[in-house]
């Protein structure tokens, strides 16, 4: 919100009520110079006041999405994971640390590695009770190549998401969500590149076979 009193209103008039101040709640709406036909464009805010401040009360469209819109790319990986990210972003931009560090570490384990520790054990790669005595980083390891190589070589990613639901504060969850969000977006990056090479092989695969 910041200033409460931007516009110095208890100090005009020499003390006196300002006009301003009588007012309740007032809503401004702000219309895209490039684009002014279309509200959608449209930034809409509303302030409410007391006495001789204001503060913010209200904002369309909200902090979340506005700040949501570059994580759209995700759905393409999967709608899950954008959604997981989305509420992430959400509750940060509310204040809320360690509820958005337990978002971000299920899009970990079960988006990312889970899915494919399962791939391992279907093709008998590996069995569930040999799977159950390794440790989450002895689980990366296995996964070397088939998931982000930022994640496999940047394993204390999950490690501060864990330490953060368990034992950091929120102010300190806060002060590490942007980084760490930043690591979760390229570990997606990796994640779509593996996913479009892998249907790259394939197709070619299909054409080499149909050639005699």
């Amino acid at each position: 919100m910041g200033n409460d009193n931007p516009f110095g209103l208890n100090s005009l008039n020499g003390g006196k009520k300002h006009w301003l101040s009588n007012l309740n709640i007032i809503v401004r709406e702000f219309e895209c110079s490039r684009e002014k036909s279309n509200s959608q464009h449209n930034f809409v805010v509303a302030f409410k006041f007391y006495d001789s401040h204001f503060v913010k009360i209200a904002q369309y469209p909200s902090v979340a999405d506005l700040t949501n819109r570059h994580l759209s790319k995700y759905k393409k990986l999967d709608n899950d994971i954008f959604l997981e990210l989305s509420k992430g972003q959400g509750l940060f931009s509310h204040g809320v640390g360690i509820g958005s560090f337990v978002y971000l570490r299920r899009i970990i384990e079960n988006h990312i590695v889970k899915p494919e520790l399962k791939k391992l054990i279907s093709q008998e790669k590996i069995t569930e009770e040999d799977l159950s005595k390794k440790d989450f980083k002895e689980k990366l390891n296995l996964l070397r190549g088939e998931i982000s190589d930022f994640l496999v070589e940047n394993k204390k990613i999950y490690s501060v998401l864990s330490k953060g639901i368990h034992e950091l504060s929120e102010n300190e969850c806060l002060t590490m969500y942007p980084i760490i969000e930043k690591c979760i977006e390229i570990i997606l990056d990796e994640q779509i590149e593996l996913k479009e090479k892998l249907k790259k092989k394939e197709q070619v695969a299909k054409q080499l076979n149909q050639l005699k």
